[in-house]
């Protein structure tokens, strides 16, 4: 891909322009920052415009981006056209429309919520990475802030590479897969792991402990509660990070109320990359940044969290109970 950005490159007439297609990876990729390095102190790139995925479907869905090359450049202009395309109902696909291609010529040539041009200094500080929501994420800023990695450990869950499917003796040992999480809460029947599926280095879950998917969209986030931690012996599959607390610094039921809220999903979600499938790098959590507000405005919060927790779980039980009235409403033996 960047051989063939650089033969188009040393083929620009000056006052040239030219387009290519490249897959997104390309925008955000470590491996890849070396190359957007080279293009982009140059002066070759003069703008970044996301497309929508599947443009190019039934053939291929994976989502791509259109790189415009010329000379002397002293900033990119980055436009996100995903969301800009009409669905296709003859070849299933996402095409462009003449409001659509108004749209993002428009945006080619001024700011606006969907287009802003960016400084080469500010590329550089973010290690030349060309992905548009890096550089407009509408993440709130907390004057508290404070990297996830300084008020937490973030460990990987461990790796459960065999079916856990069949009868097993129970040995105390749970896993916790991404269906066990829902409300901030881990359900409190999980599957037995096998004695021999299990080896030292994986982690068990602590009281405390936020667990956070890698793969969902949007994350999944629950807390390990003491019951939870008490009964059994809790390891995550290998698709959840586990992050642990420093107690002393911030409370794990307001963590797990930031995780939750908007402003944390969005967080989450910013942090995540990939085309088809979105997943969030260790990396990535590491350096979220999470408002830490002073202990007692931290235990209101975490306080308020459980309540509603609490409340829900009570209203659940109602709609079981209630389900169950439903499907005995019928009594055949009054019938004749």
């Amino acid at each position: 891909d960047w051989l063939f950005i650089d033969n188009a490159c040393r083929n620009l007439k000056n006052g040239g322009k030219a387009v290519v297609v490249v897959p997104v990876g390309l925008l955000w990729n470590a491996a890849d920052e070396d190359k957007r390095a080279y293009f982009v102190e140059n002066g070759y790139i003069e703008s970044v415009i996301l497309l929508p995925e599947n443009l190019f479907g039934p053939f291929a869905s994976v989502q791509t981006a259109l790189i415009v090359l010329s000379r002397n450049n002293q900033s990119v202009r980055l436009v996100d056209a995903s969301h800009e395309f009409t669905k296709s109902y003859t070849t299933k696909a996402n095409v462009f429309d003449e409001n659509n291609l108004r749209t993002i010529l428009m945006n080619l040539s001024k700011d606006s919520e969907t287009s802003l041009s960016v400084s080469l200094d500010e590329i550089r500080n973010k290690h030349f990475n060309l992905s548009f929501k890096v550089y407009r994420s509408g993440l709130k800023h907390f004057t508290c802030g404070r990297l996830l990695s300084e008020i937490a450990e973030v460990l990987r869950g461990g790796v459960v590479a065999r079916s856990l499917s069949g009868e097993v003796s129970d040995n105390g040992i749970r896993v916790l897969k991404l269906s066990d999480m829902e409300n901030g809460m881990i359900k409190k029947t999980l599957q037995v792991m096998p004695e021999d599926f299990y080896n030292e280095k994986m982690p068990y879950l602590q009281y405390g402990d936020i667990v956070i998917s890698r793969s969902a969209s949007p994350c999944k986030v629950a807390l390990c509660d003491e019951e939870s931690s008490m009964d059994n012996r809790i390891i995550p599959s290998g698709n959840l990070f586990i992050v642990r607390a420093k107690t002393d610094v911030v409370d794990p039921n307001y963590l797990l109320a930031f995780l939750l809220s908007d402003d944390g999903t969005k967080a989450l979600d910013y942090a995540t990359t990939g085309t088809s499938i979105k997943t969030i790098g260790a990396t990535s959590l590491k350096e979220l940044i999470v408002p830490i507000p002073d202990i007692t405005t931290q235990k209101r919060i975490a306080e308020e969290i459980r309540a509603a927790q609490t409340e829900v779980v009570v209203y659940k039980q109602r709609i079981r109970r209630a389900e169950e009235k439903i499907s005995k409403a019928f009594n055949s033996m009054e019938v004749k």
